[in-house]
């Protein structure tokens, strides 16, 4: 598409003349065509370059936008994968409190039972109640 001439001075219409100069329709200054070419194809250069700058900022921009993005993305899996460690080895440490309080009841029960055991005919319960009481005192000195 052909640029439309435009007046240095006035921002007028350039109207061609015979003679190959150009005349501006607003305040009437001559232009010799050799000038007017100049400028076209300076102003043609111009807006290239201005073009290809633009383009190049961009083009800039994006990559750094998207390198950011793979950091985010990176920072944000390694947080999710400490959250979940985290979290595992809190379950794991509820666990193991829970099964110690239970074997610590456990084994409370067992020697309240123990006590209260007086017949003649409970030696052998007594047997089982005091070997495992025995094991509930062997997996409670276990370390975790």
């Amino acid at each position: 598409m052909a640029e439309k001439r435009q007046c240095e001075s006035c921002g007028g219409k350039l109207v061609s003349r015979p003679d190959g100069s150009f005349e501006c329709d607003g305040c009437g200054r001559v232009y010799p065509a050799g000038q007017v070419k100049a400028a076209e194809y300076t102003r043609q250069e111009r807006k290239a370059a201005l073009e290809h700058a633009v383009k190049e900022r961009h083009e800039l921009r994006r990559a750094e936008w998207e390198s950011r993005k793979e950091e985010v993305v990176r920072k944000a899996a390694a947080e999710r994968t400490e959250r979940e460690q985290k979290a595992a080895k809190a379950r794991a440490l509820e666990e193991r409190l829970q099964k110690r309080e239970k074997l610590t009841e456990e084994k409370n029960a067992l020697q309240t039972e123990l006590a209260r055991s007086r017949s003649l005919f409970t030696g052998k319960h007594k047997k089982e109640l005091e070997a495992r009481i025995a094991d509930i005192e062997a997996e409670l000195k276990k370390p975790d």
